[in-house]
């Protein structure tokens, strides 16, 4: 948008594109394994005075344990990315430019899925980005302290869940969300989801918002000391909390 402002005004500076951004972190049980699996990504762009793509860059996702025995070095336990995609330029944003574009700026996007020890678990996470050029390594991590996993113990499950994201329509099936509960947590769980739809029957059609309570899903064994819990959430629920 361009606008015009009183000669008075005091602008900023320009405000640049963030260098390296993290993405959404997700943490469940494997399907096929005991491990916990970590997914996140990184959108990392290339300086501006140097705005090459190095095809010898390398980007590394670094964790420390949450609980002992540890199973990491004192460095932390280390997954390369295991996918990088340019999310810049005319051939890939072909609907309209993005930020970067507009800055000439080079950048992609590094996915991640570590494989993590359950009993040891995550604590914190930050990243590494290596151009093996002999410049030193960009640390990702929050400042110093790292970016923290608050949670452990109660996990929303992507793959056993069924779960769709479309208006409401006839039939009565309801898509399923499974949550993943650590066995031993403290406390007396009561374990719900809270779910907003923003179609609703009737006159009025508003927007509706319902607690449903989760209850314990034999159909699933436990695995890694999770246990699952699982909740049918109304078919054109868009969004949900656990």
């Amino acid at each position: 948008m361009i606008n015009t402002v009183p000669s008075g005004v005091t602008l900023t500076d320009v405000i640049q594109p963030i260098e390296n951004k993290v993405g959404k972190a997700r943490l469940f049980i494997s399907s096929d394994s005991n491990n916990l699996i970590f997914k996140t990504s990184l959108k990392s762009r290339y300086k501006l005075l140097n705005p090459t793509t190095n095809p010898s860059r390398t980007v590394t996702i670094f964790w420390t344990d949450r609980n002992a025995p540890s199973t990491c070095p004192s460095t932390g336990c280390t997954s390369a990315s295991v996918s990088a995609r340019r999310i810049t330029g005319p051939d890939v944003n072909t609907i309209g430019a993005s930020g970067f574009d507009l800055y000439g700026i080079t950048a992609w996007k590094y996915e991640f899925e570590a494989h993590i020890n359950a009993a040891s678990s995550i604590d914190k996470f930050w990243f590494e980005i290596d151009e093996h050029d002999g410049s030193p390594k960009t640390m990702v991590n929050n400042g110093g302290s790292g970016y923290e996993i608050e949670n452990d113990q109660v996990l929303f499950d992507p793959v056993r869940s069924a779960f769709h994201v479309f208006p409401k329509c006839t039939g009565n099936w309801d898509p399923t969300s499974i949550i993943q509960v650590r066995d031993g947590s403290s406390g007396s769980w009561s374990i719900a989801v809270n779910t907003f739809d923003p179609i609703s029957l009737g006159p009025t059609s508003l927007p509706q918002v319902a607690i449903v309570p989760a209850a314990l899903d034999t159909t699933i064994l436990p695995r890694a000391s999770y246990t699952f819990f699982s909740a049918n959430v109304g078919l054109g629920t868009r969004s949900f909390d656990v």
